[in-house]
Parts: C-alpha cells; structure tokens; sequence
C-alpha cells in the first residue's frame, strides 16, 4: 500500500500479506518512508501506482499552484519478510519531475 503523508511530503509504502490484514484489521506493518515530495498540503498527494516487471513507478502531486508538479519515483518490487533490507539499500531517493503544471 503507497500514500502520501500530506503537510510532511513524505510517499510512503507498507508491505503486508493480505491474509494478516484481512484476519486482523487493525495489525498493518509500519510505514516506510520511500521518497519526499513539498511540506505543502495544498495542492500535494494522490499517489498512483503502476507496476512493470518488478519494477513500482508511483506518480503523485507535489507543490502549490502554480508550481505544482507530478513527480514520478522508481521502486524495485518489495518483498513480505525482506522490508527491511529493501527500504534500507534500494530505493531511488529523489523523484523524477514529470511534468510541471
């Protein structure tokens, strides 16, 4: 699951077996920062996410009208059991502009 913290610009991810949620509703992994985006809420967040191979491109909004732009972050495919090693050594730490509004 990805989303983006509005108001501290972080894009976060948590990996989870669907079997624990599902059975235990309130049992999610913590969060992993994955990338940062602008502190300001305004015009920030609605993170996307398409996958391509074993790839996760994950687009959202960052900034303020009328800069606001679409940042684009490449994530390697995690792995249940392996998150700690994955958010530690294999992420792209800065986005990608997009496109600029």
């Amino acid at each position: 699951m990805l989303y983006y913290e509005r108001g501290r610009g972080i894009l976060r991810r948590r990996v989870v077996e669907p079997d624990v949620v599902f059975d235990n509703p309130l049992h999610w992994p913590a969060s992993e920062a994955v990338t940062t985006g602008s502190p300001i809420a305004w015009d920030s967040g609605n993170a996307n996410a398409t996958v391509l191979g074993n790839t996760h491109y994950v687009s959202f909004y960052s900034g303020k009208s009328p800069d606001t732009a679409v940042m684009v972050s490449e994530l390697p495919e995690p792995t249940v059991g392996d998150v700690h090693r994955y958010f530690s050594s294999s992420i792209t730490s800065s986005p990608v502009v997009a496109q600029a509004f």
